[in-house]
């Protein structure tokens, strides 16, 4: 069997935001149990229900991808201006910027990527069905927000099926090649991560 793990939806960790503004849903943290001083890359989902400051993460480069919602308009630093209002769309920002939200129609869900610039390179892609797929060695996560995706492991028979919530989380060490097949509808959001970090370091 594969070192990977599935999450389920109602896995997921529920906790305040750094600046305890709202709620976030921790779906995956490197390495495992780091909090938000230390982790080198974190994955969650993020609930704005009202206007305010985000948290302020020193050395993180951050991606939203908005997931419900008619979105929030985000003021960065006072000098620049972002509507997030189009779903399935990442916006990235420096984790340093000073940045607040104004809810444009209502509560909203966003997904949130953060990596630590220092020690490893990140990017969040957009994969809809129903085309089937292998995933290089740099995928780290895959997020199933719609639709399901069906998932085998070195050309076996199908090992499991995400449905929307879940995730795949895959382990660096492995050694092996995961497929996925998406059904129809599938909205995916899939996490490439590249360690700077020396070789045999874990993260």
């Amino acid at each position: 069997m594969p070192a990977s793990q599935i999450r389920r939806a109602q896995q997921h960790l529920s906790m305040p935001w750094k600046n305890g503004g709202g709620v976030t849903h921790e779906l995956a943290v490197s390495p495992p149990g780091a909090g938000f001083d230390d982790f080198v890359w974190r994955a969650s989902i993020a609930e704005v229900n009202r206007d305010g400051p985000f948290s302020v993460f020193g050395g993180i480069d951050r991606t939203l991808v908005l997931l419900d919602g008619a979105g929030f308009t985000l003021y960065l630093d006072q000098t620049e201006q972002h509507n997030l209002d189009l779903p399935y769309q990442p916006f990235r920002f420096s984790g340093e910027r000073a940045v607040s939200a104004h809810l444009r129609d209502g509560p909203t869900r966003d997904f949130n990527l953060m990596i630590r610039r220092a020690q490893a390179r990140g990017r969040l892609d957009i994969e809809r069905g129903p085309d089937a797929a292998d995933l290089d060695a740099e995928v780290a996560l895959v997020y199933c927000e719609r639709g399901t995706v069906d998932l085998s492991f070195n050309s076996n028979a199908t090992t499991d099926r995400l449905r929307h919530g879940d995730l795949l989380q895959i382990d660096p060490a492995e050694t092996g090649l995961w497929h996925m097949q998406p059904s129809t509808d599938a909205i995916l959001l899939v996490i490439r991560i590249t360690p700077l970090i020396s070789p045999g370091a874990s993260l």
